[in-house]
């Protein structure tokens, strides 16, 4: 069973070391070097969680976006939620849906070689754009999005 919790510093650390290789590769090209880019996201975000089954697998939040009340979900996990997968899932649904509720629309990038995450987003519901040069090392990734008008 997982909890969630705020994030703390040993948090980002222990989960920017195990993340996941498509998740890795993911921040690395959106972001550049992983654990900073994990510390700025927090600090950036509304609230930032992590995903706990006696030790940290996950971080996810919200970072505030634009002066129409949107916001730029994310999250990022070690192979540790696998254990979880039926769970996560199901959290993750209705995680969506309260997101949208405290934001007019949802949006932010995933990598085009992250096909777990492009899976699980078009589950939640998520629309995509086609893929194009973003980030840090300029690699194609998808605009996703959900809700405005």
């Amino acid at each position: 069973m997982v909890r969630f919790r705020r994030v703390t510093n040993e948090d980002i650390e222990i989960v920017g070391r195990a993340l996941r290789e498509a998740d890795r590769l993911e921040v690395e090209a959106s972001s550049g070097e992983v654990i900073p880019a994990l510390y700025e996201t927090v600090q950036k975000s509304d609230v930032a969680w992590t995903v706990d089954d006696g030790g940290p697998v996950g971080l996810f939040g919200v970072v505030p976006q634009g002066i129409l009340g949107g916001g730029a979900p994310w999250f990022v996990g070690t192979e540790g939620l696998s254990r979880h997968k039926k769970e996560f899932l199901v959290t993750s649904k209705h995680l969506a849906k309260e997101f949208l509720a405290e934001y007019h629309y949802l949006e932010n990038y995933v990598d085009e070689r992250n096909a777990a995450s492009i899976r699980w987003l078009g589950w939640l519901g998520f629309k995509f754009d086609e893929a194009r040069p973003y980030g840090a090392l300029g690699l194609k990734f998808h605009r996703f999005w959900m809700g405005g008008w």
